[in-house]
């Protein structure tokens, strides 16, 4: 039997509030064009970004990036079937219920059609994982992907898919899964660190050219390498 949830009175007060505040400017140009920029954070163009990150690394050769896009996908998959399991046990009605009908149910185990999946934010989840996920790749990268992940996610209140209590939840379970990702499956490998994969191309370099040119070889396999 479904339960029904609700949140502290001040919290659900503030996240309607917003919900209702925002929604209002949603067909307002800056508005909408962020709607638009949030649709990259759905999970098939996270995926493919990683997917395409990790083939790039394999076409050039480069096992470091190959890994640093296996570690992206792992996070942003991760982080789908977390929210997916969330989805699925606690059922929220979204802003636009409450716009049309005056509508704001939270119920654990309930209806799971799209007007019942507000919680959490798939789009926030996804967009925090990837942010978590590239900073641990390019540590030099954290602003840039912390705001474009902010930007990605908090466009989902005022389209009327989130409130934002959604939009935090998100937030913290694509940080879990990115720093399961990291644990499972880090992007730098070993105990070779950040630069392992960088080392590991350098020393094939090396070897080669060891191989042809070493002095202290003998001149016969010398010889034979070189034909």
């Amino acid at each position: 039997m479904d339960q029904e949830l609700t949140l502290p009175e001040p919290v659900e007060r503030l996240d309607l509030g917003i919900a209702r505040e925002t929604m209002r400017h949603r067909d307002r140009p800056a508005v909408r064009a962020l709607s638009a920029f949030g649709k990259l954070s759905d999970q098939p163009p996270l995926l493919a970004a990683a997917a395409a990150m990790a083939a790039a690394g394999w076409l050039r050769g480069d096992r470091r990036l190959v890994r640093r896009g296996a570690h992206v996908f792992a996070a942003v998959v991760l982080a789908t079937v977390m929210k997916d399991g969330l989805k699925r046990a606690v059922a929220r009605t979204r802003p636009t219920r409450l716009e049309e009908r005056g509508q704001h149910e939270m119920r654990l185990g309930g209806p799971d059609s799209k007007a019942w999946t507000s919680f959490p934010s798939g789009h926030a989840a996804g967009a925090a994982a990837m942010a978590g996920a590239l900073t641990r790749c390019w540590p030099e990268a954290r602003w840039p992907a912390v705001a474009a992940a902010a930007a990605l996610a908090l466009s989902r209140v005022p389209k009327g898919s989130h409130y934002p209590t959604d939009v935090l939840a998100g937030v913290a379970v694509g940080m879990v899964a990115s720093a399961l990702a990291g644990r499972l499956l880090p992007p730098h490998g070993g105990s070779g660190g950040e630069d392992g994969g960088e080392g590991e191309r350098s020393g094939v370099a090396g070897a080669d050219r060891v191989g042809y040119d070493c002095p202290h070889r003998p001149l016969a396999h010398r010889w034979q390498s070189g034909r």
